[in-house]
């Protein structure tokens, strides 16, 4: 029988985490410690290709954008409810800067796969409820996660697996520095932004974001099948209203939402959005980034018992299913993680 695994955490990194361990065969011990500030609760769980400002094909998108789908897939399946939702990306096109990029990328076949010129009903929102003076274009395979109904789904789904243990009492001893549960096999620690003061990893490089969004009603909505691009993000929502994000701040990690967020947030989808809005409510979460925006996971060096899955940033939903499989291998096969993301990195 394979060794049983604790995950230290149960945001989107210690859910993708689960997931491949137990398809592997592992008994499982979960401590699920929701805290202040954590991201994947709040998630928008926006997946886009051609995510940076000058176009360019995400990294790691071809390995990484099935892995994603896959994993979501599956969880529909087996629950019944949608999950996922595929969504063309209107990009709205900022600067003369961005334009002459747009049509570079346009000339890549790597790129050029991603982008398509707007439909008539696309255009006529663009034209109507957008503000877009240089354009916009529609980015293929885009979508958003129900970052918060997929972690419902899996608990409801973990918590009635025999090989899991939830909150087991005997996992309090991990909140002491290098400790381990006796007989327990490997720890894998997905603690989001929390690792920074987590003595294991005090040489990764972490560079948490705090990040905010509103949640408002639109007085003109926008279609429901597109997420907006823009200098804010706009991400329409089943029940009519709609996500508009998102800022970036480097402290105050543990506090509420805050009105100089606010006034940006209103500043922005007031430059996207042509038309009035309401805001219904404001959200934070703390994005868990290390300096080199790779994600992070591997076997402490120095630790041989202590594994990470962490480092997912603003993108997790796109790239936390690739990593979790691939650190699942490592721990099981002795695979060799890809050396952008293996955590070795920060211990040369």
């Amino acid at each position: 029988m394979k060794p049983s695994v604790t995950i230290v955490g149960f945001g989107l990194a210690g859910a993708f985490a689960a997931t491949e361990l137990l398809r592997r065969g592992h008994r499982l011990r979960i401590v699920d410690d929701v805290r202040p500030g954590a991201a994947s609760p709040v998630g928008p769980g926006q997946i886009n290709p051609l995510a940076t400002r000058r176009f360019r094909v995400g990294w790691k998108l071809d390995e990484a954008l099935p892995a994603a789908l896959d994993t979501y897939r599956a969880a529909e399946s087996a629950c019944g409810e949608p999950l996922y939702h595929a969504r063309p990306i209107l990009r709205i096109v900022k600067d003369q800067t961005q334009a002459e990029d747009l049509e570079k990328r346009r000339d890549e076949p790597d790129a050029a796969r991603w982008i398509r010129d707007p439909s008539p009903a696309e255009q006529q929102c663009i034209a109507n409820r957008l503000r877009a003076p240089f354009g916009a274009f529609v980015t293929y395979g885009g979508g958003w996660l129900d970052v918060p109904g997929y972690l419902e789904v899996m608990r409801r789904t973990l918590q009635s697996d025999p090989r899991v243990h939830w909150n087991p009492p005997e996992t309090a001893m991990l909140r002491e520095p290098f400790a381990a549960l006796p007989d327990s096999g490997p720890t894998v620690w997905c603690e989001g932004w929390r690792a920074r003061h987590n003595p294991l990893w005090r040489n990764i490089d972490h560079n948490p974001a705090k990040g905010e969004w509103m949640r408002v009603r639109l007085g003109e909505p926008l279609r429901a099948d597109v997420i907006v691009n823009g200098p804010c993000w706009i991400q329409p929502l089943p029940d009519g209203t709609a996500r508009a994000g998102a800022t970036y701040t480097w402290s105050s990690f543990e506090s509420g939402p805050t009105a100089d967020a606010r006034i940006t947030l209103v500043k922005n989808l007031a430059a996207t959005y042509n038309g009035p809005f309401e805001i219904l409510s404001q959200h934070v979460g703390v994005r868990p980034i290390v300096r080199d925006t790779r994600p992070v996971a591997g076997r402490h060096p120095e630790q041989p018992d202590h594994w990470i899955l962490n480092g997912l940033g603003s993108k997790g939903a796109l790239y936390g299913p690739w990593a979790a499989r691939l650190l699942a291998a490592a721990m099981d096969e002795g695979a060799p993680l890809p050396r952008e993301i293996d955590v070795t990195r920060y211990f040369r």
